[in-house]
């Protein structure tokens, strides 16, 4: 098998995983801001709710932005990065 056909075979899968985990997020009612795939897990971000502890501790990274502050939170879901930012 050469590298094209691995490297397409990993996006296929690595879009099909994000894709199964798109949906189920949002049939459970949280709202996906996007959806990064290439190196390494699909990426997903979401905005916070609530309900996003019940995916666990996250790592969390503080950044800052022209003098503001966020935290931005991180846990591995289904196979996939989640990331929110932190109210």
């Amino acid at each position: 098998m050469g590298e094209r056909d691995m490297s397409q075979s990993y996006m296929i899968q690595s879009l099909q995983k994000a894709t199964h985990v798109v949906n189920r997020l949002q049939r459970e009612g949280y709202t996906v801001e996007k959806v990064l795939l290439g190196e390494g897990r699909p990426k997903i971000k979401i905005s916070w709710h609530p309900r996003c502890r019940e995916f666990g501790e996250p790592a969390v990274v503080s950044k800052g932005n022209n003098g503001s502050h966020y935290e931005k939170a991180m846990v591995e879901f289904e196979g996939c990065q989640l990331s929110w930012t932190v109210r």
